[in-house]
């Protein structure tokens, strides 16, 4: 899809919107997230992930099953797929705006174009969260042509969908002082199917519906994968960390159906080596921490990195706070992921 197209949710399916408000709207925001990360005047906006991307390693999340925690979000994606064709699914997250925090004329995701090609398809499809708008609010988002002439303005109507080219550039325009109200949007970022990674293909079909605690295998892998690309853009390390605990572990039985000289064909032999010793150790937080097995400093490095991604993922509770802050100390890792 290179054109912009206008959409109506039927009322079957506006039903869904109200639930999506409470959970990921009404629940709590983050601030700061900006759109323009160019503009030393974007203070940043209100934001909700709900199925993050990878730039290393992308792969759709509709295949994943970490997307049947979030229905509404599944069902409305299916909704449009069925009016745009089908898509491979990026990244869904929520947006929000009060007077004051001002949108900025950005394009999306460049990395896909830069990475990909410029015929790489990528979409940004919006729905407007909010049941009451008045024209008094302003608001609108506006889609600019290659002239920097305003090409379209959509007024945030409840149950409108905008879906664009994401090289468009576009922006949501500032909220007047007459709104006391939260300008929300649900959004969906679509990217070409052919870019989905094989790696992650692979790594979904032989863990089927293997169980890791209250998640799939698979979604704890992919998600410490997730993790480690905040600290490091090493896609050997990256690799390692998507496949870390497939031989299964001392904490984490798993009956192996991965064969080592396969996995070396799929993630290359360095990644896999870190695999098979990560899946080995005894004790292997202290062990890595003291490096009892005298491993070289890069090596124990990468295996600690590793580690401290995996422990990230479990750490709902914070029981692993400590292990973790001590692994970030010992490097002085910072996230790098903007």
């Amino acid at each position: 899809m290179r054109e912009t197209f206008i959409f109506q949710l039927d009322n079957e399916n506006l039903s869904q919107l109200k639930r999506i408000q409470s959970r990921y709207v009404d629940s709590g925001l983050t601030y700061g997230w900006k759109a323009n990360h160019e503009r030393s005047y974007d203070q940043g906006h209100w934001n909700k992930k709900i199925l993050n991307n990878s730039r290393l390693l992308p792969f759709d999340h509709a295949r994943m099953p970490y997307i049947n925690r979030h229905p509404e979000i599944k069902n409305l994606w299916n909704v449009i797929q069925n009016l745009i064709g089908e898509r491979s699914l990026l990244r869904a997250y929520v947006n929000a705006y009060t007077f004051g925090t001002d949108g900025y004329a950005h394009k999306d995701d460049m990395w896909i174009s830069k990475n990909f090609g410029d015929d790489a398809l990528s979409e940004t499809i919006i729905i407007y969260l909010n049941k009451k708008w008045d024209i008094d609010w302003a608001g609108e988002t506006v889609i600019f042509d290659q002239d920097l002439e305003i090409e379209k303005s959509v007024l945030p109507k409840y149950g409108r969908i905008l879906a664009f080219d994401s090289n468009k550039l576009h922006a949501a325009r500032p909220i007047s002082r007459a709104c006391s109200d939260l300008r929300s949007v649900l959004v969906f970022k679509t990217i070409d199917s052919k870019i989905n990674r094989p790696e992650v293909e692979y790594l979904l079909e032989k863990t089927n519906n293997s169980k890791h605690g209250d998640k799939s295998f698979f979604e704890h892998l992919y998600n410490t994968m997730l993790i480690l690309e905040q600290y490091t853009q090493n896609q050997d390390l990256l690799l390692a960390g998507l496949f870390h605990a497939v031989y299964g572990t001392e904490y984490y039985k798993f009956q192996c159906p991965f064969n080592r000289e396969e996995v070396k064909n799929i993630i290359g032999n360095y990644s896999e080596i870190l695999v098979k010793e990560f899946c080995t150790i005894e004790n292997r937080f202290n062990t890595l921490i003291e490096n009892k097995n005298n491993y070289s400093e890069e090596f124990r490095k990468d295996l600690l990195m590793i580690e401290m991604a995996n422990l990230s993922e479990q750490n709902e509770s914070g029981r692993y706070q400590f292990h973790i802050d001590q692994i970030k100390n010992l490097y002085s890792l910072k996230n790098e992921k903007t």
